[in-house]
């Protein structure tokens, strides 16, 4: 399962985000900060955020891996339904 998650960087550091494996980036949501740095919204295991904040990006979790299984739950209901 998937966390939520806002990734905080240099413009070149979020551009090298397309390249890791198991994260999906939300491109319209990049958005240059006041003091320069850029943030973007993106999808991924856990484990991937924790790799990324080794690597000194800026990770603010929005949706934990628990919360967003959640949400997919609630949405199968509905589709059942």
């Amino acid at each position: 399962m998937f966390a939520s998650a806002l990734i905080t960087g240099t413009q070149e550091a979020l551009a090298d985000l397309v390249g890791v494996e198991d994260l999906s980036l939300v491109r319209a949501t990049a958005r240059e900060q006041d003091d320069g740095q850029w943030s973007v919204i993106a999808y991924a295991p856990t484990e991937t955020f924790d790799s990324l904040a080794a690597r000194d990006y800026q990770i603010s979790i929005l949706s934990d891996e628990a919360a967003m299984q959640q949400q997919w739950d609630a949405i199968q209901g509905q589709i059942e339904d």
